[in-house]
C-alpha cells in the first residue's frame, strides 16, 4: 500500500513568527486576566455598596488629578505611584479608609438633601480629566485597564465633589470657639508644655488649638455613627 504524504505547502499552518505571537499574545492575555482579577479583590462594603481594589485605584487616580493643584483638599497622591498601580498595602488601606468615609458622607448629604454639585462644575472637571489622560501615554494606557467610562467618571466625581462640599459644611458647622475659662484651664494642666510663657501671650494660639481638637472630635464621633447608619464593613484586610 502506497503511503499518501500530506501537502504540506497548501496546508493551513500558521509561519512560526505568527506561532509565537499568537502565544506571546495569549500568555500577555493571561497575565492581564490575573492582574484583573487581582485589581477587583472586594475590600469593604459601605451603604450596600462594593468597594473593590479597582474603587480604590479609580478613587486615587481621580483624586490625584482633580485634586493635584489644591493642597488643602487632599493628602498629596503620588500620580506616577497610582499610573504604576504601586498601592502598597499602607496607602491602599489608607485610600480605602477616605474613599469609605466618601461614601458615608455622599449617602448623608444626599438623605439631607444637602450640598449638591452643579452639571457644570462636573463636567468643567471631567474635561479636565480626559485632557490629562489624553496627553499622557501611562495614565492613558492605565485609564483603559480600569475600563472607567464616562459615565462612570461622572458619578465619581459627583460623589466626590459632593462628599467635600458637605464635609466643608460639617465642619463649619462642628466649629464653636472655646471660652477663655477653657482657655486658661488648658493653660494650667499643660503649664510644663508652654513654660514659662504667659497665659495673656498664648490666649488665642491655645483657643485655636482647642477649637481644632473638639472639631475634630465631633467630626469623629459622627464619621462613627455615619459607619453604623450605612452599616460599613470590612471584608479583606489590608
Amino acid at each position: 500500500m502506497k503511503l499518501i504524504r500530506p501537502n504540506l505547502k497548501n496546508h493551513c499552518l500558521l509561519p512560526i513568527h505568527l506561532m509565537t505571537y499568537a502565544v506571546l499574545s495569549l500568555f500577555l492575555s493571561l497575565i492581564f486576566n490575573f492582574a484583573s482579577a487581582q485589581m477587583i479583590s472586594t475590600l469593604a462594603i459601605a451603604n450596600k455598596e462594593v468597594l473593590t481594589t479597582r474603587t480604590v485605584h479609580i478613587d486615587a487616580l481621580i483624586e490625584a488629578l482633580v485634586f493635584k493643584e489644591d493642597k488643602r483638599k487632599v493628602a498629596k497622591l503620588n500620580i506616577k505611584d497610582v499610573l504604576k498601580s504601586k498601592l502598597d498595602s499602607k496607602v491602599l488601606k489608607k485610600q480605602l479608609d477616605r474613599l469609605i468615609i466618601e461614601k458615608i458622607v455622599y449617602a448623608e448629604s444626599q438623605s439631607l438633601s444637602q450640598s449638591h454639585v452643579t452639571d457644570k462644575e462636573i463636567k468643567e472637571k471631567q474635561v479636565k480629566i480626559n485632557l490629562e489622560v489624553q496627553k499622557d501615554k501611562e495614565l492613558k494606557e492605565l485609564w483603559g485597564f480600569l475600563t472607567l467610562t464616562d459615565a462612570e467618571l461622572k458619578e465619581v466625581l459627583k460623589q466626590k465633589l459632593t462628599a467635600y462640599k458637605f464635609m466643608e459644611f460639617k465642619t463649619r458647622s462642628s466649629t464653636i470657639d472655646p471660652t477663655d475659662a477653657e482657655a486658661f484651664s488648658y493653660y494650667q494642666n499643660n503649664k510644663s508644655k508652654f513654660k514659662e510663657i504667659p497665659f495673656s501671650d498664648l490666649k488665642e494660639s491655645i483657643k485655636k488649638e482647642i477649637s481644632k481638637e473638639q472639631t475634630e472630635q465631633r467630626l469623629s464621633d459622627w464619621l462613627e455613627i455615619l459607619k453604623k447608619k450605612y452599616e460599613v464593613s470590612l471584608i479583606t484586610p489590608v
